[in-house]
C-alpha cells in the first residue's frame, strides 16, 4: 500500500501567530511586539522544517522503492 504524501498543515503557523500575540497583547510596547513576532517565527520555522523532514524521507522512500524494482527485474 503507497504511502501518501504528506502535506504542510496551515494549523502550525497559526498556532505560531496566535501565541506570538498572546505575549504581545497584554503590554504591546516594542520589545514585546519583537517577542511575540520571534516566537512566531520560531514556531513557523519548526513546523516548516518537519514537513521538509518528513517530504525528503517519503521521496528517498519512494526513490530506494524505484531502485530495489529496478535491481529486482534485471
Amino acid at each position: 500500500m503507497p504511502e501518501d504524501r504528506p502535506e504542510f498543515s496551515p494549523l502550525h503557523p497559526a498556532i505560531g501567530a496566535a501565541l506570538g500575540f498572546g505575549v504581545m497583547a497584554p503590554n504591546p510596547t516594542w520589545p514585546n511586539i519583537g517577542i511575540g513576532a520571534a516566537v512566531a517565527l520560531v514556531i513557523t520555522t519548526a513546523a516548516r522544517l518537519k514537513y521538509r523532514r518528513d517530504l525528503t524521507r517519503y521521496y528517498g522512500r519512494r526513490l530506494a522503492q524505484k531502485d530495489q524494482a529496478a535491481s529486482d527485474s534485471n
